[in-house]
């Protein structure tokens, strides 16, 4: 066992962004801070927003069967689709 202890750096972000880092020159799981000869500056990337949520229908307050739910950018292009689950009305999608 080293004497020094060795850290991890991550970021604390909502459980719903799903961050990786982009770029380091130092190993991020395993920082001892006695080895390192400069400052830690990693770049991290906010790869990818998980959307969830729970769908209904109007009258009958029953989980919706086969409805599709999708994301389309601004010019219509689409960017995300799920299909609500028929016996909870969940879905999610990541954007």
């Amino acid at each position: 066992m080293p004497e020094d202890p060795i850290f991890t750096l991550g970021v604390d972000v909502p459980s719903a962004w799903l961050v990786r880092p982009r770029r380091s020159i130092h190993d991020l799981d395993n920082l001892r801070l006695s080895d390192l000869d400069s400052d830690v500056k990693p770049v991290f990337e906010l790869e990818n927003l998980l959307i969830e949520g729970h769908a209904r229908e109007g009258v009958t307050r029953a989980p919706p069967r086969g409805l599709q739910v999708q994301i389309k950018d601004p010019k219509g292009t689409l960017v995300s689709d799920t299909i609500v689950m028929a016996n909870l009305g969940y879905f999610q999608l990541y954007v």
